[in-house]
């Protein structure tokens, strides 16, 4: 009786141990990320995605942009579940060049030319650490 009572301890210590080394390997996601995500016409008429970050908390790492190309880090943008990807024309706040990753804060706004959408097709805005969608719409 003392040998089962004495096994049964151990599992649940060993579980309880387990359970809470396993908590370090969790990826955090952004808690509450409020963005906007629109589309406007350019002075030359074509389509411009704008996604702007209007409050919560930041996302860390979320891009790099070389003149006006994007290389999505933490964050994505994908048109029925493919990332799109911009190799000129985005500006990070009327800047076509970042110094660095993007942490993209409250305030930012990120704007980059996207042709070809039709009625029916899926926006998504991505964390990708987390798989977490932020942010999705149907045109």
């Amino acid at each position: 009786m003392v040998g089962v009572m004495t096994l049964i301890a151990m599992a649940v210590a060993l579980a309880a141990a387990f359970s809470l080394a396993m908590r370090g390997w969790e990826v955090k996601s952004p808690s509450q990320v409020l963005l906007e995500l629109r589309m406007e016409k350019d002075r030359y008429g074509r389509d411009n995605l704008i996604l702007t970050h209007l409050g919560g908390d930041p996302l860390p790492e979320a891009f790099s942009l070389s003149n006006g190309a994007i290389s999505w880090k933490n964050l994505e943008v994908r048109v029925n579940g493919v990332r799109v990807e911009v190799g000129s024309g985005a500006l990070l706040n009327g800047q076509g060049s970042t110094s660095g990753t993007v942490r993209f804060l409250r305030g930012d706004e990120l704007s980059f030319p996207l042709s070809g959408l039709r009625e029916g097709d899926s926006l998504s805005v991505i964390y990708r650490p987390a798989g977490q969608v932020l942010l999705e719409i149907r045109i």
